[in-house]
Formats: C-alpha cells, sequence, structure tokens
C-alpha cells in the first residue's frame, strides 16, 4: 500500500491489543481463524481505528475512514466480510471507507503464515482492497513494518505486492503478480508467509515472490481495508469517480472476504546455535579447573539435546574433557570450542592461565651422609629448596635430630656429635619435609696431637725493644684444635711435668720425693733418692704438653707462654715441640741493632742545629735513651750542645734536634757525630781533644763531615 500519511493509529492499537510470540514446538498454532459467519465482523478478533486528528492515519487518499466515534464494525453476508468504501461520507465532502484491524499483534518468531480469500466485488475503476500486515516503530511516526497485498481495480489481471523493513512511508518496494486466472473481481486465495529471515508472497497457492532485503522484525498486526486513492498514486487513481453530497447520489464498492487465517509456521528443530558460558575464564597453572556448559538451540532458540565434542586450542596451557571441564597446564591462552556435527560454537571460551605463585615443593639435604668423631668438628648440612617450578626458594627450616643422644643439629643445619651411633636429620617447612634425611654415623676416636704451627712464622725485633708474643695452634688428627700445655726446656730447673721432653743437661741434682716416668728420656725413672733434678714437684697433664725453644737463646728467648725477648742481633728459630710431634715451620725471630742517623746540619759557616732520628728503640723506650753530640772544630772534638747539657732527649716521633753552634767558632766545624746512649750513661766531656773518647765505641753512632 503506498501509504501518504502516517498510520499513528496502528501504534494507539497495539497497546490496546496484544503481542503474540510463537511458542517452541513443531506444531503449527492458530492464532486468527475468521470466516465472517453471522451478520456483522466479529469484535473478539477485530476493531475499527478511534479518530484522534487530522493526521491519525484514519484519512488515506481521498478517504476518510469509518471511526468508532460514528461507526462500527463492518457487515457480514453470505459467509464474507463487506470491506466498504462509498462514495458519500455524512460527516464531510469525501468518500467513506473501512479498515478492520486484529486485535492481536504478530512476533516473526519462527515464522507466520497468513491466509486470506478475497475478492473485489465492482469493476469500477480507481478502488483498492488492503490485505496486509502493518506496524509503526515505537517513537516514530514514519519508520514502520508492513508487507502487503494490494487489489487494485485499475489493473484486473495483477495484484501488488509491498514490503517495508524499518523504513519510511512512502513507495516502499512494489511488484505486481500476475493471476493464473481470473481476475482481481475472482475469488483468490492470497497468502503471505513471513520469515525471520524471509518474506514468501503465494497466489493461489503458487510462490509468486521472495524478499530477503527488506524483512520486517514486527511485531504487527493484520489489516483489512477498502478506500480511493487520490492522484499521488496514479496507478491507482481515477479522476471519474468522485465522492458525492448527497446519501441518494451514493455509490457503495466494496471487497468481499471470505476467510482470514494466521497461523505459526514451524518445521521439525535442528541444532543451530551451541553457546558456552563462561566465555572467558582466567585459571592458575595446577590450580581449580573450570566447569564450561554449553547451551545448545534450535533455529527456533529452543533448547535441543545433542552430543558435544570438547576441544582446545593449545592443550599445552588447558585441556577440556569429554564433559567440558578445563584443566589449567602452563601459563598462556588456549580457545575452547564446542562442536556438534558441523555446527560450532559461536565463539569459544577464552582461557587465560597464569603461573601460579611460587610456593616450596622439595627440600634436599647435602650432604646426605657423614660420618662424625665424638668430640670432633661439627658438620654444617645444608638445604637446597625449589618451588613447583624447580626454581631456588626462600623457606623457613625447622632442622631435628631423630636421636639428639647421638647428635644434635641446630636451628642453622649445623651438626654437632654427642656419643657412638647414628640419627637421621631432617629439614621442614611446613608440611614439606626433606626428600631423603642425611644420615650422621658419630664414632668415638680419643683424639692425639697431630700437628703444631706457630704464628707469626716471622718476626723483627730490635735490641732492647719491644717483645712479641707467638701463638701455638694444636690440632688433632680430625683436625679440631686440642688443648695442650705450654712449658719451656727444662735445663736443671723444675717444675717437672710428666710427658715432657728432656732438653739436654748434665746437672745432677738430688729428684723429688714423687716418682713417675719421663717420658723421652729411655727408661728413667724419678725415684726418691735418684740424682736427677731439684726443685718443685713432678706435674702429671691429661693434656700433651708442648715444650717451646729457641735454637740462640743469645739472640732471643722465649717464655713458657710463647713471649719471645730479643737480646741481641741476630737470628733464632723458635719451635714447638710434644713428643715427636714438632711444629710445622718454626717462628723465625730476626733481631737488629739499634740505629742513629742524622738527617740535616747547617751549612758550613752558618748557624743551626744538627736533627736526625732513631731506630730499634720502642716508643715506650725512647725515655730510656739519649743523643750525644760532638762537633770537631780546628782539629779538636767538642760536647754540643753545652758541657753542661752534653745529651739532647729524644721526641715521642724517634726524632732529635741538638744546637750545635753554641760556641763562638762553632760555624766552622768540619765534622759533626751522634751517639745513641742510654740515659743512665755518663757523657765524657770533649774540650779540644784530636779524638773521642773510647767509652763511646760501644754505641751507634752516625757522622756527618762538611
Amino acid at each position: 500500500m503506498k501509504k501518504i500519511f502516517s498510520r499513528l493509529l496502528s501504534v494507539c492499537i497495539l497497546f490496546a491489543g496484544f503481542s503474540v510470540i510463537f511458542p517452541a514446538t513443531a506444531h503449527a498454532t492458530v492464532f486468527l481463524s475468521d470466516d465472517f459467519t453471522g451478520t456483522s465482523v466479529g469484535s473478539a478478533n477485530w476493531y475499527i481505528p478511534t479518530w484522534t486528528s487530522s493526521t491519525d492515519g484514519t484519512y488515506l487518499g481521498r478517504t476518510q475512514l469509518r471511526c468508532t466515534q460514528s461507526s462500527s464494525l463492518p457487515s457480514a453476508s453470505n459467509s464474507n466480510a463487506i470491506i466498504a468504501v462509498q462514495s458519500y461520507n455524512p460527516a464531510g465532502f469525501s468518500f467513506y471507507g473501512t479498515e478492520i484491524i486484529s486485535k492481536q499483534s504478530f512476533s516473526v518468531g519462527q515464522g507466520i503464515d497468513i491466509t486470506v480469500r478475497a475478492k473485489m466485488d465492482n469493476p469500477t475503476q480507481g478502488i483498492v482492497g488492503g490485505i496486509f500486515l502493518y506496524s509503526l516503530k515505537p517513537g516514530s511516526s514514519t519508520l514502520h513494518d508492513e508487507i502487503d497485498y494490494e487489489l487494485l481495480t485499475n489493473v484486473t489481471n495483477q495484484v501488488q505486492t509491498n514490503i517495508y523493513g524499518n523504513e519510511p512511508l512512502g513507495a516502499g518496494h512494489t511488484q505486481f503478480v500476475s493471476y493464473a486466472s481470473g481476475s482481481v473481481t475472482s475469488y483468490h486465495t492470497y497468502e503471505i508467509k513471513w520469515l525471520p529471515t524471509q518474506v514468501s508472497w503465494y497466489l493461489d497457492g503458487s510462490l509468486v515472490r521472495t524478499d530477503t532485503a527488506h524483512v520486517p522484525t514486527g511485531p504487527m498486526n493484520f489489516y483489512l481495508n477498502a478506500w480511493v486513492p487520490d492522484s499521488g498514486w496514479a496507478q491507482a487513481y481515477n479522476a471519474a469517480i468522485q465522492p458525492v453530497a448527497s446519501a441518494s447520489a451514493n455509490q457503495v464498492y466494496s471487497m468481499s472476504v471470505d476467510s482470514v487465517n494466521i497461523q505459526s509456521i514451524v518445521a521439525a528443530p535442528v541444532l543451530k546455535t551451541i553457546n558456552i558460558t563462561p566465555l572467558a575464564a582466567n585459571l592458575t597453572a595446577g590450580g581449580a579447573s573450570q566447569q564450561l556448559t554449553a547451551t545448545t538451540l534450535d533455529q527456533y532458540g529452543s533448547t535441543i539435546a545433542t552430543t558435544i565434542t570438547w576441544s582446545s586450542s593449545n592443550t599445552a596451557v588447558a585441556t577440556v574433557s569429554s564433559a567440558g571441564l578445563v584443566t589449567p597446564v602452563a601459563p598462556g591462552t588456549a580457545n575452547i570450542t564446542a562442536t556438534s556435527g558441523s555446527v560450532t560454537s559461536t565463539a569459544p571460551s577464552v582461557v587465560t592461565v597464569i603461573k601460579a605463585p611460587a610456593v616450596l615443593k622439595t627440600i634436599t639435604l647435602s650432604p646426605l651422609t657423614a660420618n662424625l668423631n665424638v668430640g670432633s668438628a661439627t658438620q654444617q648440612l645444608t638445604a637446597t629448596t625449589l618451588d613447583q617450578y624447580g626454581s631456588s626458594i626462600a623457606a623457613t627450616l625447622t632442622w631435628a635430630s631423630s636421636n639428639k643422644g647421638v647428635a644434635t643439629v641446630s636451628s642453622t643445619g649445623l651438626v654437632t656429635p654427642i656419643a657412638a651411633g647414628t640419627t637421621n636429620i631432617t629439614a621442614t617447612s611446613g608440611l614439606i619435609t626433606s626428600t631423603a634425611p642425611s644420615v650422621i654415623t658419630v664414632t668415638k676416636i680419643t683424639p692425639i696431637l697431630k700437628t703444631i704451627t706457630l704464628s707469626p712464622l716471622t718476626t723483627s725485633l730490635t735490641i732492647g725493644g719491644a717483645t712479641q708474643q707467638i701463638t701455638v695452634t694444636a690440632l688433632d688428627q680430625f683436625g679440631n684444635p686440642i688443648v695442650v700445655t705450654l712449658i719451656p726446656c727444662l735445663n736443671g730447673a723444675g717444675p717437672l711435668l710428666l710427658g715432657q721432653s728432656y732438653c739436654n743437661n748434665s746437672v745432677s741434682q738430688t729428684a723429688p720425693a714423687t716418682g713417675g716416668t719421663i717420658i723421652g728420656l729411655p727408661s728413667s725413672t724419678i725415684n726418691s733418692g735418684t740424682s736427677l733434678f731439684s726443685g718443685a714437684p713432678v706435674i702429671t697433664s691429661s693434656t700433651p704438653v708442648v715444650t717451646l725453644t729457641s735454637s740462640n737463646k743469645a739472640v732471643a728467648t722465649v717464655s713458657p707462654t710463647g713471649l719471645i725477648t730479643p737480646i741481641a742481633a741476630g737470628t733464632t728459630n723458635i719451635t714447638a715441640t710434644s713428643g715427636s710431634v714438632i711444629s710445622t715451620a718454626p717462628s723465625v725471630v730476626t733481631v737488629v741493632p739499634q740505629g742513629i742517623t742524622i738527617t740535616s746540619t747547617p751549612i758550613y759557616g752558618q748557624a743551626g742545629s744538627a736533627v736526625g732520628s732513631v731506630s730499634g728503640i720502642a716508643s715506650s723506650n725512647y725515655s730510656k735513651y739519649a743523643v750525644a753530640v760532638f762537633i770537631k772544630v780546628a782539629g779538636g772534638w767538642w760536647n754540643k750542645p753545652t758541657w753542661a747539657t752534653p745529651v739532647t732527649a729524644i721526641q715521642s716521633n724517634g726524632t732529635w734536634t741538638a744546637n750545635i753552634t753554641t760556641g763562638g767558632n762553632d760555624v766552622n766545624a768540619t765534622a759533626i757525630i751522634a751517639y745513641l746512649v742510654p740515659t743512665t750513661f755518663s757523657v765524657p766531656m770533649a774540650s779540644g781533644q784530636a779524638s773521642l773518647p773510647s767509652s763511646l765505641a760501644a754505641f751507634q753512632y752516625a757522622t756527618v763531615t762538611r
């Protein structure tokens, strides 16, 4: 139908009626069936429009439609609804037409089939009979859906079809189709099959048109009307017929409708879509699985039973069971799809697997076995803690010994042997225990002295200078420290210690009353009255005895506790001995003499001081020494600075300064000599003698000539 005016009435009636949604069933449902028995069209299925304004759609072309204000439903005759238009309008000068509208509105659902048997009653040209579905879109006065048959008396051998799919009012998409027999004034069966994806028109049972490009979405009401178009629709217009002003001149033109049947179109349900839920899932490697659900729908949107095959695009990331259970394997992304025959899920479920937080998985101990001795060194165990990915992970460990009487273990894994036996050391963190224990076997072996080392191995001392403490380190056969008793080599003096080697001594003295065997002296015994040693009683020791000796006591001596005292210039070796065990290397002690230097003197002929320094003296002993300075003037020697002060003190930094020009001709001295002397030494006086006193020859000196 070519609509020039908007059909607002349809919107009003849509709210007054009700919409039909097709049920999901394989059996056709009849929604409207009317063969128009009786004397008028029944109000159970139909109504006529109500006038509200001049633009409400009740005026078409040159025709005012009957409205509820002044008319009622049209009459029925011989089981036909008479849809009439007349030339006389009692309410105004126009044609007076008829339009009936179904109270139901119809949604396409799976499909809808509209079948109408009708004919135009007169051949008079210029009359239009409408058989159509129609609905304005909510909120719009022009956009609408419509599917038409238009019976034009101007075109007797054809019928016009038209369609609008959410389009403005206007020409639409018209197409005339021909009758196989008869004309527009003959009864014909007009059928419309409205499907979700196409609309088909059937004329007397034959398909005459199909449209897939403009399919309405609905819902729509069904209309029957008769009206007279104006010249705007030239193909249907007839200027020869005009409205009349009096009832006596009235002409009636009509369309007879024998029956109307509207029912659903259903086909056997087949699988159409597979929808997976959820469409996205975030899982953790090694963590909880995810159940996917596949909703299978037929072409009507109803659930249909089918067999689903599940698949994963990346089984290294996630696998899926035949029941749709997704198991995360490793970090990454996998698409899970569901398939049945040729139908695949509309969208995959995108499964993202992330790396699980690192947790402790294994504890490995090292070493796994250890043999220890009672009283010997401890054993440090190491625990390697790995996460589920094989990477190192920090963990707080609890160490335990299965037999603390054999060996204990500290909080850091340090094993201490206690007694002979075997114990298993384990490390635990939470529920994780070391994969295997460290088996500790403890035996009891008496430690014996194995090695003696001295420190330091080299020492440089000066005559009269500081002493040096030597350290003795004694180790047993296990490399563990062992307690020893230090005592000097006996040279005819006590105390005598059992177990100590004897240093050669030819002095015979009366032995102490207490007896005992002296190791190192072949078969020697100490008995009362035996002439061997005198002095303190024999001492018995439970620890190895170490004797410290100096190879040259004239150079340096060593005390029982290892204190070295320098005596004279030279070198001596300090050794430690216990039975057959001798220190691995001696401590070499070098004693150097004291020294004195003159670092500067005034220029010949000028006044000033001689400056120098001393060496080989501990700073703490500077006060025990002084510098005696002499100058040679005109072939004779003189004390400096003066006779009254013949010595110069040594400063705290080891330097000295002596004024050597305190006399009248001192600036012409040709030689300067400085002696390092003890403060207890009485410096001889020199007053021009040709040579210095011989008592100075015993001391270190430094000389400068000019």
